[in-house]
């Protein structure tokens, strides 16, 4: 091999480079990036806030940027052309703390250990979509898919001490043509759930709390 070829090696390299990733890029689906919070904070509370802890966790295989899709028989795939924007455990926690706010309640996103709160720890143990009109799609592949998503949520509301205050499960689902608002739905239906048992078991501790200081005032004498 003379010097003019060892020369053009690199070149040709180069070029056979490019050509596959061009290749790459031709063949791949056009992605498209959802976030799971579409919230708005829209706060219209007066006087203190409720101020808590926030610990959000997502079951594996769901905590990832894939939109999951289990068919009859168990098995799941990917929609290839949608992408999360993050991962689905810190989109629910964004989403969790505006409808806490939007619901008077204030989330410590950045509370020390030292801060003695309440502490509202959520679990979403499934988180997926199935295909409602799958046998008429496999018969008709003209045919629009429709979706329906599953929340499963579980939640421990923890004193400072760790002690359990309330705990509970809730099961959203939610159906839809588009896929990512079908899971939108669900979330936020659990999402929103929660914030209400939580706000109830406020407004309890506040109640007692009241009656009890009512009773602890001495009675003027007549």
């Amino acid at each position: 091999m003379n010097l003019k070829h060892l020369l053009l090696l690199p070149v040709v390299a180069f070029g056979l480079q490019a050509c596959v990733s061009l290749n790459l890029k031709a063949t791949l689906p056009p992605q498209t990036y959802y976030s799971l919070d579409k919230e708005t904070i829209t706060p219209t509370c007066q006087g203190i806030l409720e101020n808590i802890k926030l610990e959000t966790t997502v079951l594996s295989p769901y905590d990832a940027k894939d939109l999951l899709v289990i068919n009859s028989d168990g098995e799941v795939n990917s929609i290839d052309s949608i992408k999360w924007v993050d991962l689905p455990k810190n989109m629910l926690r964004n989403l969790v703390v505006k409808l806490a706010l939007n619901n008077c309640i204030h989330i410590s996103t950045q509370a020390s250990y030292s801060e003695k709160l309440d502490t509202l720890r959520l679990y979403v143990n499934d988180m997926h979509l199935v295909v409602t009109n799958a046998s008429e799609v496999r018969d008709n592949p003209n045919l629009e898919k429709e979706y329906s998503s599953r929340i499963f949520l579980a939640y421990d509301l923890l004193s400072p001490n760790g002690v359990r205050l309330k705990s509970g499960v809730v099961l959203t689902t939610s159906k839809d043509k588009n896929p990512v608002y079908a899971l939108q739905d669900a979330l936020k239906s659990g999402a929103l759930k929660v914030i209400g048992q939580v706000k109830s078991y406020n407004d309890e501790v506040k109640k007692d709390s009241k009656t009890k200081e009512d009773k602890s005032i001495p009675k003027a004498k007549i």
